[in-house]
């Protein structure tokens, strides 16, 4: 078999009739060479016996039950790393692909030209957010000026290697493809809109599903959405990787230990670290007053103070994590 060109990774949790249709629409419609990964995050509704057929008849080549829900993040993440194909996708269980040409175009576009490295469908996407992009080799493509959605998002290992991993520290479930995508218009890398309509369907859940994962979604997000005091964590987040106070690569929070389909995890030192940066960052921002926030938030001194707080914490604990590690 060709040396794959893509990794598929599918984070499930529960929803199984529709994690059907994914895995064999995927496989009716891909004859890329590309392997398939399947992370579920201890779904309860059967999705965990129908996995583990799939993978013993061949059709799934990398499959993890994990003991307990560690959100779409940690799942999307094992993607990365067991096997590092040039390009990586990360496809929800609710994507039915409809059109051979999908992965066609998405692999055409990547192979072509160097500057199309991170992508993704254009469901859902404003035409005001939209815009033509001409290359230096001269070809034209559609960007968004927004965050690619995290659906069926395609990104190169040159891309990786800058930004690293999706933030697992959104909950179960989050901003995940927003955060990712702010780091990479940071570093300067084009957000590519590829063609997915009559491609790829967003089958979503139905609002009765008996496990109401709808409701479930938009709990996750208040979390990181809503602010209890001063700043949200997705807008937290953003300021400080704007500011140069975090790193744009992101490290993972936990680290597996694979045993067949069972997986362990341990706390990556190197992300708690993190962790505290932004922890005492976040007490900062919530210290100041409402009359002042947002005059402090632009300001050169607070940004120079945060900086400097983000120091002394790296500085206090970096000697702990390092032996860790």
């Amino acid at each position: 078999m060709d040396s794959p060109a893509v990794n598929f990774t599918i984070p499930t949790f529960n929803r199984l009739e529709l994690t059907k249709r994914c895995i064999f629409s995927l496989k009716r419609h891909v004859h890329v060479p590309s392997r398939l990964t399947v992370v579920d995050n201890c779904s309860t509704d059967g999705t965990r016996e129908f996995l583990m057929k799939l993978h013993e008849h061949g059709v799934i080549d990398h499959l993890y039950l994990l003991r307990k829900n560690m959100g779409v993040s940690c799942a999307s993440n094992f993607g990365f790393d067991v096997c590092p194909t040039p390009l990586y996708m990360k496809l929800d269980n609710d994507i039915e692909v409809t059109d051979p040409r999908w992965i066609l175009d998405i692999l055409d576009l990547w192979s072509a030209d160097p500057e199309v490295a991170f992508l993704g469908p254009r469901l859902g996407t404003p035409q005001a957010a939209l815009y033509e992009v001409t290359l230096h080799s001269g070809r034209t493509v559609t960007a968004t000026r927004r965050s690619l959605t995290g659906s069926a998002t395609a990104i190169s290992r040159d891309v990786f290697n800058v930004l690293g991993y999706w933030n697992e520290d959104y909950g179960l479930y989050g901003e995940e493809d927003a955060d990712y995508s702010h780091r990479a218009k940071l570093a300067r890398f084009l957000l590519v809109c590829y063609p997915s309509d009559g491609r790829i369907l967003d089958l979503g859940t139905p609002p009765c599903s008996p496990a109401d994962y709808n409701s479930y979604k938009r709990a996750q997000r208040r979390k990181n959405l809503v602010p209890r005091t001063g700043i949200n964590k997705f807008a937290l987040y953003c300021y400080l990787y704007e500011h140069g106070i975090l790193e744009l690569y992101c490290p993972r929070r936990y680290l597996p230990a694979i045993h067949g389909y069972d997986v362990e995890f341990s706390i990556n030192p190197d992300f708690m670290l993190r962790k505290k940066v932004v922890t005492a960052c976040a007490r900062a921002i919530d210290a100041l007053p409402d009359a002042m926030f947002a005059s402090a938030l632009g300001s050169g001194d607070f940004v120079a103070s945060l900086t400097a707080t983000a120091a002394e914490v790296r500085q206090r604990h970096l000697p702990l994590a390092a032996g860790q590690a």
